[in-house]
């Protein structure tokens, strides 16, 4: 399924409009998408993102680390903290090398949502 911002990129002349429509590729656009998708706790956020993620080239890796973020931070929304864990610790390095501010961003909000800790400390391991 494809998202209505990626589906209008499709149509746009980013060469012969406002010099933001290039900034906006189909990359950055589907990891709006999945940045929404996941606050909003559709149930198509893994699909979108696995979808995304495999879409990439190897050199977009700021978009890889927002994505890999967003997806921890809907996990861990979720409650899935195992998930969560799993996800930031892919994105961690990721947003740290290529100074990806937002996907840094993502990983501190993570720390806000977690659940309080049940007892078997991932939540806090994972803060």
């Amino acid at each position: 399924m494809l998202s209505p911002p990626t589906t209008a990129f499709d149509y746009a002349r980013p060469h012969h409009e406002r010099a933001w429509t290039s900034f906006f590729g189909a990359s950055r656009l589907g990891s709006l998408a999945v940045s929404s998708y996941g606050r909003l706790g559709h149930r198509e956020t893994d699909s979108l993102a696995g979808s995304l993620l495999s879409a990439l080239s190897p050199t977009e890796t700021k978009v890889r680390a927002l994505v890999v973020a967003d997806l921890a931070l809907s996990a861990a929304t979720r409650s899935d903290v195992d998930r969560a864990d799993e996800l930031a610790a892919e994105a961690l390095p990721l947003a740290v090398r290529t100074e990806a501010s937002l996907a840094q961003d993502r990983l501190w909000e993570l720390t806000e949502v977690l659940p309080q800790d049940s007892g078997r400390g991932t939540a806090e391991a994972l803060r």
